[in-house]
């Protein structure tokens, strides 16, 4: 089994999504198709994409100051999409690093979010991304990992989904084969 396969397949089991793309335009199209209308915030989104969000209204968050965003946009958006730093195969963990409040926010208040992923960002192992994570976190950067929508049990084992995150977690792979 390929990385890809094998990531797709611990994500589907921790109670997210997957589809997989060629390309990233066609990754991040099928992703805006997904969420629909409504409130959309843009988070980590890569300068060459940002333009194709903004036709789709998506609120992009913090790139540069014309782009903004007013905190209550943040608070009220129904769903979100960002660019993950990296996969982990063996958990189906996404991987963000991010600078500002803002942007964690962004990652976890929406109901929904939708990662976009490389394929060539997937490591085999957690153990893998130590590099990775001491060069982020020794430059003032915050590191989530995200495995599957958020849940949580009480003490009587009564799972709640969405208690602390998105209730649904989609990732859209590109660099992959269909």
């Amino acid at each position: 089994m390929s990385l890809l396969e094998i990531f797709a397949e611990r994500l589907r089991e921790a109670g997210g999504t997957v589809s997989i793309h060629r390309e990233l335009d066609e990754a991040v199209t099928y992703a805006l198709r997904k969420l629909g209308s409504g409130s959309i915030i843009g988070v980590k989104v890569p300068e060459n994409i940002a333009g194709m969000l903004e036709r789709r209204c998506v609120q992009l968050l913090g790139m540069d100051a014309h782009r903004l965003l007013d905190r209550s946009r943040l608070i009220e958006a129904e769903a979100s999409i960002g660019f993950a730093d990296a996969g982990v195969a063996e958990t189906g963990s996404i991987l963000y690093l991010t600078r500002t409040v803002d942007e964690e926010a962004a990652i976890f208040s929406p109901e929904t979010h939708i990662t976009i992923l490389n394929s060539n960002l997937i490591l085999p192992t957690l153990e893998d991304l130590s590099d990775k994570l001491y060069t982020a976190l020794s430059t003032g950067l915050s590191a989530y990992l995200i495995t599957g929508p958020s849940s949580t049990g009480d003490i009587e084992g009564e799972i709640v989904v969405g208690a602390h995150g998105s209730r649904f977690l989609h990732v859209a792979i590109y660099g992959g084969d269909e």
